[in-house]
């Protein structure tokens, strides 16, 4: 299967769920449970429920697994909490963000530093508990951790079989893959250093945070999008 349409099985067992620009997966374990990869917006998780109720109405959502702590990716998760108690996972770092232990750092460009301080008091997310922490090369429910980090310090990315789940850590536009938008970056060098440990790795589908999938040759596009970078 390699329908590339929004809000559809995009590949066995995979389904990519749109909402605005940001983008969630539900993938299918084989039994009667699925494994959702980042919740979108705070109000966002209602696509989420809408999908699963139209197209996986058999199915119940029991893990959730954040790439990263930024409000437009565990924003949802709330919500998500409240109707079905899934287990919950996300690095340690960021763990602590979407726990309320500590704020979210914000960006260093000194426009964008107001308007984000200003998002977070007004649609910040609500704070969650019981997450459960994986470190890089942990295998979780079959997705493999590697931890990404850059665009925010505990960014992971869920390696299922020939398929990566890259969050912001890679994503794609009309020009192909590049790096996370790097003005709400925590770490510029850690960015690249990430990008370039994915251009090592070998996997044919790319599912990122933002932009189309990459359903072919993922890797070939990501070690060619690095050397425009200079990570080679």
């Amino acid at each position: 299967m390699s329908d590339l349409r929004p809000n559809s099985e995009i590949a066995d067992g995979v389904h990519w769920i749109q909402h605005g620009f940001v983008n969630s997966y539900a993938v299918d374990n084989g039994e009667d449970e699925l494994i959702l990869i980042d919740t979108g917006m705070n109000k966002k998780a209602k696509n989420i429920m809408a999908y699963i109720r139209k197209e996986l109405s058999d199915k119940t959502p029991a893990a959730v697994f954040l790439t990263h702590h930024h409000l437009d990716h565990m924003g949802g998760l709330h919500q998500l909490d409240h109707d079905f108690h899934p287990r919950k996972f996300a690095h340690p770092v960021d763990a602590e963000v979407i726990t309320g232990e500590r704020s979210s750092p914000l960006p260093r460009n000194f426009l964008l530093k107001p308007v984000m301080w200003l998002a977070y008091k007004l649609i910040g997310p609500k704070r969650v508990q019981a997450i459960e922490l994986v470190e890089d090369g942990q295998v979780e429910q079959g997705l493999k951790v590697y931890h990404l980090p850059g665009h925010t310090n505990g960014s992971v990315g869920f390696l299922k079989g020939i398929t990566m789940f890259s969050g912001d850590a890679a994503v794609t536009d009309e020009h192909g893959v590049k790096v996370g938008a790097m003005t709400v970056a925590e770490d510029h060098n850690a960015v690249y250093s990430s990008f370039r440990k994915l251009s090592t790795m070998k996997f044919d589908q790319l599912l990122p945070g933002h932009g189309d999938p990459i359903l072919e040759d993922a890797s070939i596009r990501i070690q060619a999008a690095s050397e425009k970078y200079d990570l080679e």
